[in-house]
């Protein structure tokens, strides 16, 4: 699994893109975002995010797109956080600090 945040994902067309600590974005569609219901599933920027890569046609996209915190309260956590963080080394992220 990889980690990053939603760097814009459009409603209304259903696709967007995940930045990733690399500094290259990943193309990402609504259909691969997993939730419990079968809803339209809609990300928004700055969503913390883990997701696998896949190859579609000849290029890569994200796929299994998990949303790391969901609520309002727990977003408005995550976005205090300093996310100087995020950029370093993905190996130097720690989940632990989203709890």
């Amino acid at each position: 699994m990889r980690f990053g945040m939603v760097k814009w994902f459009d409603r209304d067309k259903g696709y967007g893109y995940i930045a990733q600590p690399s500094n290259n974005d990943v193309f990402v569609h609504h259909s691969d975002i997993v939730v419990a219901d079968c809803e339209f599933q809609a990300l928004r920027v700055g969503e913390l995010v883990l997701f696998e890569i896949a190859e579609w046609h000849g290029k890569i996209k994200a796929s299994r797109v998990t949303i790391l915190k969901k609520n309002k309260e727990e977003q408005d956590k995550i976005t205090r956080i300093d996310l100087q963080g995020f950029w370093t080394e993905a190996g130097d992220f720690d989940l632990d600090m989203l709890k």
